[in-house]
């Protein structure tokens, strides 16, 4: 009878404990619950640890500050880019008024192509390449009425009398380019009363003026 006694008190006992222990599970997890969704003050941003990080900490010391010898050689590099930038937006402006005046004229010659060897000869002979096409307009019309020998086109669009017939375009400026050049265009520049004097031009006092009309285009 007591055993039962005893059993039967721990049963109550048990009806109670075990409420009370779940009650204080789901206060004990309420709680972590809170310590986790906590915001970080404001003011604790940089200055202490968050999850782990040292917010305050100096990242910027990883960078590699460059040398007095790196910054000179970044410098010069520089120079050189924009100094090839500007040269190439003058050769650019140059080739568009060349083409632009070829096509008005309706040239045989107004490509890319050959302005840009027209332009490439004319500097590596230190000429004005405008007084190359100028002399080439007032003689050929831009390649138009090149000369024909025996009923073949000689390609020679600067009436230039070497006796000559070229196969095409591209040979005859390689070969006739230079020599005008040197004999007319160094010689005489912009002087083109001189130069059409010079050249044996028929007319020259209209010739000369279309010359320079021709240059002040480009």
């Amino acid at each position: 009878m007591r055993i039962r006694r005893k059993l039967k008190t721990h049963k109550k006992n048990f009806v109670f404990i075990i409420p009370a222990l779940l009650v204080v599970l789901v206060v004990i997890l309420l709680s972590v619950m809170m310590i986790d969704n906590k915001e970080v003050p404001v003011s604790s941003v940089g200055s202490e640890n968050y999850n782990g990080l040292d917010l305050s900490f100096d990242h910027t010391m990883f960078l590699i500050k460059p040398g007095y010898d790196e910054i000179v050689t970044a410098n010069a590099q520089k120079s050189i880019l924009d100094e090839q930038a500007r040269l190439k937006a003058i050769k650019e402006e140059k080739l568009s008024k060349m083409l632009s005046l070829l096509s008005r004229n309706k040239s045989p010659v107004a490509t890319r192509a050959y302005a840009e060897q027209i332009l490439t000869l004319s500097e590596q002979n230190d000429a004005d390449h405008r007084i190359i096409v100028a002399i080439m307009g007032v003689e050929s019309g831009f390649c138009k009425n090149a000369f024909y020998r025996n009923g073949e086109n000689s390609h020679n669009c600067f009436g230039y009398l070497n006796g000559v017939t070229y196969p095409d375009f591209k040979t005859a400026f390689n070969n006739l380019i230079p020599k005008i050049a040197k004999q007319y265009a160094n010689k005489y520049g912009w002087d083109f009363e001189s130069l059409a004097k010079a050249y044996g031009q028929i007319g020259w006092e209209k010739t000369s003026a279309n010359m320079l009309y021709f240059a002040n285009q480009l």
